[in-house]
């Protein structure tokens, strides 16, 4: 059984209420080199890294895999999916809310079936917390706190994420960052749900969210040595039940962002671009897109560092 692979998709949204900032120490290495979600693309003027991120981290998944760090380090501009400076305004937290939520008048109880606001019930209740507090979150944005919230219960957190680390070390380096998506664009990409759908993918999380400490391990122990055959597979696979979600949530933006990812090309400038996993493995993804462009991108390896005791 898998977890619903848009909540991996957009746990990036948390990153929003992250205050703590983390910084690891680097140990020594001896092991072999294996092969990091990072790829290198040579053009005729630069070279354009696409690093994918896993974007609730726990402590003990730092150090880094090398490859993040060689590719953060010979290039001289980032991208994030949203501008980490926007992400980071007071007002982003409000506007967010808003967005993601109902209007006093309306509330959760009027969009989705009686049964799927019991199984919720449920839920809260054995996690303690009361059902009146997510009566008035939208489905999109209840099922993402509802996934972070089982991910910080494993110590997982979008302060130690690679968005908040690479931001911070870029902000100390000097070097300029933007996004290739808005926070409004992604908290309202739910809306384009009927209430039928987002009731079902609201019925989807919650029958499977004790399964989430387990996948997002599974996920990240994947993600530490490159394994896209197996992130494919945790990711990717249930979409396959759900076209619609999966055009909507990860194929639409893939293609969105690839005219942004070549306009990097004409700089002479390294860029180094930092998404989602999800969005560099399997069919339709951005790595195959730019390999249907005619892009030769080749994944990195990495000297990986033992776990801290």
């Amino acid at each position: 059984m898998s977890f619903p692979p848009y909540i991996f998709a957009n746990l990036f949204l948390l990153g929003i209420f992250a205050t703590t900032l983390y910084s690891a120490e680097k140990p020594t290495t001896s092991q072999e080199p294996q092969l990091a979600c990072v790829w290198k693309i040579q053009g005729s003027r630069n070279t354009v890294y696409i690093a994918g991120s896993v974007h609730l981290l726990r402590q003990e998944d730092y150090p880094l895999p090398s490859a993040y760090d060689i590719a953060y380090e010979d290039s001289s501009r980032l991208f994030f999916e949203i501008d980490m400076v926007e992400m980071n305004d007071p007002k982003t937290i409000k506007r967010m809310q808003k967005l993601g939520t109902y209007s006093a008048r309306d509330s959760l109880r009027r969009h989705v079936s009686p049964g799927t606001f019991r199984l919720l019930a449920a839920h809260l209740t054995s996690r303690g917390l009361p059902t009146l507090l997510f009566e008035q979150m939208k489905p999109g944005l209840l099922s993402i706190n509802l996934s972070s919230m089982e991910a910080m219960r494993m110590g997982a957190r979008a302060d130690l994420g690679l968005e908040v680390k690479y931001h911070q070390k870029s902000l100390k380096d000097g070097k300029p960052s933007a996004g290739l998506e808005t926070v409004e664009f992604q908290v309202t990409l739910f809306d384009k749900l009927n209430d039928r759908e987002q009731d079902r993918m609201l019925r989807a999380t919650l029958e499977k969210i004790d399964d989430m400490q387990k996948i997002l391990k599974d996920l990240i122990d994947a993600w530490k040595v490159g394994d896209t055959k197996k992130m494919d597979k945790l990711l990717n696979e249930e979409f396959m039940e759900d076209p619609k979600l999966k055009s909507l949530l990860i194929d639409k933006r893939n293609q969105s962002w690839i005219p942004k990812i070549e306009q990097a090309f004409l700089s002479s400038e390294n860029v180094l671009f930092i998404v989602g996993t999800g969005h560099l493995i399997g069919k339709g993804s951005v790595i195959d897109l730019l390999q249907k462009r005619g892009y030769v991108p080749l994944q990195m390896m990495s000297l990986p560092v033992a776990a801290k005791k």
